[in-house]
């Protein structure tokens, strides 16, 4: 591996696995179709038509999307009508809806996101402990008081490679599964420019598949 530095041969290495998070959602969205170029969907707080542009009549979106055409239609949004104003290009309430346009209620889409992380391993690398083990009570959810370890890492591993861990990263040291919490970069010159990393870490509980 180019670029490792071996200062601390009889310290116990570390070993990171790198997060790679994928955005993923369930659901659809519900677009309006006014026009090829112009739809509109619901959105917000309060609720109210938001423009989105359309490219031959298609929303571009990794979600899901169903259409509904504006044509002939007026819309019921909070017991409001709205129908589309071609001069405007935008959705206007009216008092009194065109008695020769159906008038339909709103639907409005469900879409849940989530972030899905899966942990990559990387390799070891070699380091020490900065300092000395911190211990704490955090109270991640009302009621629930738990401990939680802290510990920093220092490593001379990183100089050569553009890639580093990072935060949310995992690192498996003395039998435990870690969380980096922060990092912190350190140079020095000698006479070529060094990185000197700092890791603090917070010990987890759990298994990480090998991918």
């Amino acid at each position: 591996m180019g670029g490792y530095v071996q200062r601390y041969p009889f310290a116990p290495k570390a070993e990171w696995w790198k997060r790679y998070t994928n955005n993923a959602s369930i659901g659809k969205r519900i677009i309006y179709k006014a026009t090829d170029e112009v739809g509109f969907e619901i959105d917000g707080i309060p609720q109210a038509f938001q423009k989105r542009t359309l490219v031959k009549g298609v929303y571009k979106s990794n979600d899901q999307v169903d259409y509904i055409d504006l044509t002939d239609k007026a819309i019921r949004l909070l017991g409001v009508i709205y129908q589309y104003n071609s001069a405007t290009q935008q959705m206007e309430a009216q008092d009194v809806g065109d008695e020769e346009l159906e008038v339909q209620g709103a639907e409005i889409g469900n879409i849940i996101r989530f972030e899905d992380d899966n942990y990559i391993r990387q390799f070891k690398f070699d380091c020490i402990k900065d300092g000395y083990q911190q211990n704490t009570m955090e109270q991640p959810v009302n009621g629930l008081i738990t401990d939680m370890g802290y510990l920093t890492l220092k490593t001379h591993n990183f100089s050569q490679f553009k890639d580093k861990p990072k935060n949310g990263d995992i690192l498996f040291y003395q039998g435990s599964f870690w969380r980096v919490e922060e990092t912190q970069n350190q140079y020095i010159y000698t006479p070529r420019e060094r990185l000197i990393l700092f890791i603090t870490i917070s010990k987890i509980e759990g298994d990480i598949e090998d991918e």
